[in-house]
């Protein structure tokens, strides 16, 4: 498969991350410590799936059962899996978040975060999060939680 997630490659770069900032200085750094929490098992997984409703996307899934349930990543890093157990889903409707809206249309829309869960932490208020229903499912999306910015990279994958 050519879009598999690059493990080893990632593993090399965090160990040299880790040990090119021992001080822990970088933002974010001293939350992750650029490590991964243990794997999750494939029950962990299927329980989440079965609770929220969906199945989540095959590179998120591959990261949770073969990196690391949460730890290391952009920003503060990764949620565990539990994270998302919170939010609304609403796996029958359509996502309201796309590429194509902003922030400013979100005023008046009830659970505007449906079809998403969150994955991690910016800091304050803004969290990053996975589309895991629609046409966006597998992406990321960077939002603010007041409502004021939502953002897709242009990648299409987690």
């Amino acid at each position: 498969m050519p879009d598999a997630f690059p493990l080893e490659e990632f593993r090399t770069l965090l160990k040299q991350a880790g040990e090119t900032d021992a001080a822990l200085k970088q933002f974010g750094a001293k939350n992750h410590k650029y490590q991964w929490n243990p794997p999750a098992s494939l029950k962990e997984i299927e329980d989440f799936e079965r609770e929220i409703g969906v199945s989540l996307p095959e590179g998120y899934r591959d990261f949770l059962l073969k990196a690391g349930n949460g730890g290391a990543g952009p920003f503060y890093g990764l949620f565990p899996l539990s994270a998302g157990k919170s939010w609304s889903i609403e796996p029958d409707k359509l996502p309201w978040l796309t590429p194509d809206r902003n922030a400013e249309e979100l005023e008046n829309v009830p659970n505007w975060k449906r079809g998403c869960i969150p994955i991690g932490s910016q800091g304050d208020t803004y969290i990053t999060c996975l589309m895991v229903t629609g046409p966006d499912r597998g992406r990321v999306v960077y939002i603010e939680y007041e409502r004021s910015w939502i953002f897709f990279p242009e990648s299409r994958t987690f």
